[in-house]
């Protein structure tokens, strides 16, 4: 999104100034030459579903034995980053960040397993996937 302040929106150019004008009695803003610094947040919400497979052998990719499925995964992260540079050629920079996942659940499926001296031909377990408090 852009916007210029002070233009007429119907037109294509304007000729007012790109930068705001400080008022005439407003105190100079304090610089020093060299140094220069930055920073920011980031919020990041998401959710989705993920599914990975294990087959059985490089040569038939068909046959499967593992499949681990996320669904209903709902995240929210979020980031905090800063970076002062000196006129020396220091930088100090450094970034914090959170995150969490809402609510989802895991469905764990297997074929062919032996549990201990019985084997089962098809195992499924689910359960709830979710950061703990």
């Amino acid at each position: 999104m852009n916007y210029h302040f002070g233009a007429d929106p119907w037109t294509q150019s304007s000729d007012a100034p790109l930068y705001a004008k400080a008022p005439a009695g407003a105190p100079p803003i304090a610089y020093a030459a060299g140094w220069s610094s930055e920073g920011g947040s980031r919020l990041w919400l998401s959710g989705g579903r993920f599914q990975w497979n294990t087959v059985g052998s490089a040569l038939d990719r068909n046959i499967l034995i593992s499949r681990l499925t996320y669904h209903g995964l709902d995240g929210l992260s979020g980031e905090a980053f800063g970076r002062l540079d000196r006129p020396w050629g220091i930088l100090l920079k450094g970034n914090i960040g959170l995150g969490r996942f809402n609510k989802g659940n895991i469905n764990n499926e297997d074929w062919g397993v032996s549990h201990g001296e019985q084997p089962f031909s098809y195992v499924n377990n689910m359960s709830g996937q979710a950061t703990p408090v």
